[in-house]
């Protein structure tokens, strides 16, 4: 029963180990390539204006689109 048992093991495993490698089963969402800039969401970098606003407004755009970078320049 144990070798069974076992031989349905490595059988289930080398049956799913191939349908994973068939190609076009599995698809990875393209990766998100996109740069927020704080400046264009109203942040002055002048070190006397608070830009949490502006910062906080860049977060939830990136987030909002999927991911990207936000950048401080």
């Amino acid at each position: 029963m144990k070798l069974k048992m076992e031989r349905f093991a490595a059988v289930a495993l080398l049956l799913a180990i191939e349908l994973c490698s068939h190609p076009g089963f599995v698809t990875a969402a393209p990766a998100v390539q996109r740069d927020f800039d704080v400046k264009g969401f109203g942040a002055t970098g002048d070190g006397k204006t608070l830009d949490t606003e502006a910062i906080t407004k860049t977060i939830r755009a990136a987030n909002a689109a999927g991911g990207g970078r936000v950048v401080f320049p």
